[in-house]
């Protein structure tokens, strides 16, 4: 999974590009948004600080949800623990916990 500066992702699975777009999304996201998931996550998260929100997407791309919140305005970072149900943002010297 990659971010770019104008807010698409690209997925790749073994090296090789795979077709990958977002579903439903009420606002494009802004650019300088940064992307966290992993393999074991079921789900990408999208740290979009120019809207203030992190979104939320599943990774055949659809929507699922979004939090609006003033941290992610200046949050620099994010880091999500499905298991244990929130996500930290990195804003400033502080970290935000925030319960999904």
């Amino acid at each position: 999974w990659v971010m770019r500066s104008d807010g698409s992702i690209l997925k790749y699975v073994r090296g090789v590009r795979e077709d990958f777009g977002m579903i439903d999304l009420d606002k494009p996201v802004g650019s300088g948004a940064r992307l966290y998931t992993d393999d074991e996550l079921e789900k990408l998260y999208i740290l979009d600080g120019e809207k203030g929100r992190v979104v939320v997407v599943k990774k055949t791309g659809e929507y699922e949800r979004q939090y609006v919140t003033e941290e992610a305005k200046t949050a620099a970072d994010i880091v999500v623990d499905e298991k244990e149900g929130v996500m930290y943002l990195l804003a400033e010297s502080k970290i935000w916990r925030i319960r999904l």
